[in-house]
């Protein structure tokens, strides 16, 4: 499964990054990855939540997604893993895990997405892969 990092310094604390990453109104504004994603507490225990993601895709086209998280531990490390994806998702597996580290005064974040595509072409690994560490570069970057 291919697994792209991405990182970046960001002048704020551990825990003022972390609020402003997990704001879901703030998050379409910094990541480039998705248009839209809400939380949602799933069935009768509060403690499942889930997280649904709207994202382009290509040529104006858009996919949807349910999350559910693997790891959860503010302000420091999350993990959402794909639960299920719409019709035209582009992948089997996906899984993005934030992580932030401090270091004095600024925080370095590193995002890491580990993904298998939908389709077993030769090369759509390596490709989407590129496009991936470009996005996730330009979203670090407007985080920042």
């Amino acid at each position: 499964m291919p697994r792209i990092e991405e990182a970046i310094v960001v002048p704020l604390s551990a825990v003022e990054t972390w609020e402003l990453m997990r704001n879901l109104e703030l998050r379409p504004s910094w990541d480039v990855t998705i248009l839209q994603v809400s939380r949602h507490t799933v069935g009768s225990s509060d403690d499942t939540l889930r997280l649904y993601y709207t994202a382009p895709l290509f040529l104006g086209l858009n996919w949807s997604w349910e999350g559910e998280y693997i790891s959860y531990q503010p302000p420091y490390r999350t993990a959402v893993r794909m639960h299920r994806g719409s019709f035209l998702r582009p992948f089997k597996r996906l899984v993005g895990t934030w992580i932030l580290e401090s270091i004095g005064e600024v925080t370095q974040v590193r995002i890491i997405v580990s993904f298998e595509p939908r389709l077993p072409l030769p090369f759509l690994g390596k490709i989407m892969g590129y496009r991936m560490r470009r996005l996730l570069g330009r979203s670090l970057l407007a985080l920042r």
